[in-house]
């Protein structure tokens, strides 16, 4: 069996559902690079980075529905696992993501309609894992990756930034009241299901368990719904809450990413598993709402403010941090898929130590 396309049709059902979770790291942290051009502090235009990471996610995102449109059993399989059911939604959040580059490049009527489908199919989705896997709840396999389906769709905020505004004032507050529904659904699951995975990680062994990749998600949600908030909401609105949300927010978000930070250090002398995707996204996102954290203290205090100055120069460490996890992820997972799809186990001795560390040979 030597055709390419044949061993990519049987083999596409072996893919890792991670690689959608890669692509809406790598599309996140290429928008991340290109807000840098602000004018606090220091400027630098590294919008050229998402033309690149636009393009990985595509391809990503394009063989994840492949291996979903060959093997569509592989999408009832996956939405009945309480692990990879978590991750199905992050082929709507990239989307989201991806979105925002079309309304970039003046393709405003594709931004809208990939935005639009994909709230509604996250909705969908986010009822449909509540209802099946509720009834069938176990608190073993309660852990961080829980906060995807019904957090994730708080992506719908971050890319609606002037969303719909070609189609007139009314058109962009219809948009501007979903994403607000879409936050507000977010941060009310967050308060939901917060305290429980505190105590699941904090005295519980679940950290002992073969699950503590998925340990990198506990930094999405504040950064996401901090970076959300900053970018949905008005001035106005965010004066009237007393700011109550930013600084909460904020702070969670700056505590748990440290601590993801510290988590990576102990995941790094695991063997490799396609689930360190995990790590791809909060980071990126961290890096979002730390410049969006900055750019909203600009408008408070002022660009030579300290607060605004430190706020900026800790989203750059960010991001230099999260892009080099994110850069060697997606050097190891496209190495992983290209063996997956094309080497197969049957070739390993004849692979390299690198390949047989990535595959664990």
């Amino acid at each position: 069996m030597n055709n390419p396309f044949v061993k990519f049709y049987k083999n596409s059902s072996k893919l890792p559902l991670s690689l959608a979770g890669t692509a809406l790291g790598t599309a996140t942290m290429g928008n991340a690079w290109g807000l840098f051009n602000n004018p606090i502090g220091f400027a630098f235009d590294g919008s050229f980075v998402k033309y690149i990471t636009i393009s990985i996610s595509l391809l990503l995102i394009i063989l994840m529905l492949i291996r979903y449109i060959i093997h569509p059993v592989d999408l009832i399989n996956d939405f009945k696992s309480p692990v990879s059911s978590n991750f199905i939604p992050t082929i709507f959040m990239a989307l989201f993501v991806i979105s925002g580059f079309f309304g970039v490049v003046n393709c405003n009527w594709i931004q809208i309609v990939i935005w639009l489908v994909c709230v509604f199919l996250h909705l969908i989705y986010i009822v449909s894992f509540l209802i099946y896997h509720l009834v069938r709840f176990k608190f073993n396999n309660y852990m961080a990756s829980w906060f995807i389906p019904p957090i994730g769709i708080v992506v719908a905020c971050v890319m609606s930034n002037n969303l719909g505004s070609f189609l007139g004032g009314d058109f962009a507050a219809v948009i501007n009241l979903i994403s607000k529904s879409c936050w507000y659904i977010g941060l009310a699951f967050y308060v939901i299901m917060l305290p429980p995975m505190m105590y699941k990680y904090l005295f519980t062994n679940h950290l002992k368990e073969k699950k503590l990749q998925t340990f990198g998600v506990m930094a999405a949600p504040p950064n996401l719904l901090l970076a959300g908030y900053l970018t949905t909401f008005s001035n106005q609105d965010i004066n009237n809450h007393k700011y109550f949300f930013v600084y909460i927010l904020c702070a969670l978000a700056i505590l748990f990413t440290l601590i993801v930070y510290l988590s990576l250090f102990k995941v790094s002398r695991e063997k490799f598993s396609p689930l360190l995707g995990c790590y791809t996204f909060p980071l990126a996102i961290g890096m979002i709402s730390m410049i969006k954290m900055s750019e909203f203290l600009f408008m408070s205090l002022g660009a030579d403010n300290i607060y605004v100055i430190s706020f900026k120069i800790w989203a750059l460490i960010e991001t230099i941090i999260g892009t080099i996890v994110i850069v060697l992820f997606n050097f190891a997972i496209f190495t992983y898929s290209y063996v997956v799809l094309f080497v197969g186990e049957s070739q390993k001795n004849k692979t390299n130590k690198f390949i047989k560390y990535i595959m664990n040979y």
